[in-house]
């Protein structure tokens, strides 16, 4: 997440999203505010509103109403390419050493749907509408864009916030996935695990397996 009190935005990272590259870019902004941030770059936009007043009072200072007028913003990816993308970064960084136990991406894939634990607890698996919705279970965000447009929409988002034209996004943390066709790398079954497991952020944005760009672009504000 990233919280700029000159350009008075709230960014929310959602993993595997090119949040990393974007985050980079946000952060070179003078007004760049970390006090408010949770150890976690990948904090929902839930878990800060409920909990900034209090890392305000724990530092002995008042918390800020201008916060909750900030404009909130973050990007959605198709689930397939973004599973097919967590899953080469896990086996390229290997960040954690149960990534050892891992035979294959079906093999990670059927494990997560089986329940295995360490797998299921990533920021990564959450559903990202998670990384949206406020107590009410409402997407809680001005503008939702796409990875698959991310260029287009983070400009509008630049000009709407009369960024500064200089900003160009580069890439971070990215994997070999970035030059690879997902759609290679599935069978039927994995296709269906994932369906199921993000059922819903796929029929609300539209996403098809054979296709990474969606046929609902949402690219603006979510109505409730």
């Amino acid at each position: 997440m990233v919280i700029n009190d000159n350009y008075k935005f709230i960014f929310v990272h959602v993993p595997k999203v090119a949040g990393s590259s974007l985050t980079h870019v946000l952060r070179s902004l003078p007004g760049d505010n970390r006090f408010l941030l949770a150890k976690t770059k990948h904090e929902t936009l839930q878990e800060f509103c409920s909990m900034h007043e209090c890392r305000f009072s724990g530092k002995g200072k008042e918390p800020s109403k201008e916060i909750s007028s900030y404009f909130r913003f973050g990007f959605v990816r198709n689930p397939w390419s973004r599973m097919y993308s967590l899953y080469r970064y896990l086996d390229e960084s290997r960040p954690r050493k149960e990534i050892d136990t891992i035979k294959s991406f079906k093999n990670f894939l059927v494990l997560s749907e089986a329940g295995e634990k360490w797998i299921n607890k990533l920021h990564s698996m959450r559903s990202q509408l998670d990384f949206f919705v406020d107590g009410n279970n409402t997407i809680n965000v001005d503008f939702l864009g796409h990875y698959e447009f991310l260029k287009e929409d983070f400009n509008y988002v630049s000009k709407l916030l009369l960024l500064p034209e200089y900003l160009s996004l580069p890439r971070k943390n990215s994997s070999s996935s970035s030059t690879a066709n997902y759609i290679d790398f599935y069978d039927d079954e994995m296709i269906s695990i994932v369906q199921r497991r993000f059922a819903y952020e796929i029929d609300l944005f539209g996403y098809k397996f054979n296709s990474p760009f969606p046929t609902n672009r949402f690219s603006g504000a979510v109505a409730p």
